[in-house]
């Protein structure tokens, strides 16, 4: 029998989430991120890279800028 374990986001990983939902389409660099997080860059860095594994976020070597994957994960609906 395998154990399988869920991703959990903390809520420093949330905020990193949210911060970028702010940003919009258009994203946003790194340090811009994390100093709207209140991180370090290179955790905000980190963070990052996890969430792109999962595929919540993408990255543009072009313009080194961070976008959500799907901007339609942190939008208020009415």
């Amino acid at each position: 029998m395998s154990l399988t374990r869920k991703a959990r986001l903390t809520t420093q990983t949330t905020k990193l989430l949210n911060v970028l939902g702010e940003f919009g389409a258009g994203g946003s660099q790194v340090d811009q991120i994390a100093a709207r997080a209140g991180l370090r860059t290179r955790c905000a860095a980190a963070r990052l890279r996890w969430l792109q594994r999962g595929g919540l976020v993408s990255y543009c070597p072009t313009t080194a800028y961070w976008h959500l994957a799907d901007d339609q994960l942190f939008k208020e609906t009415r």
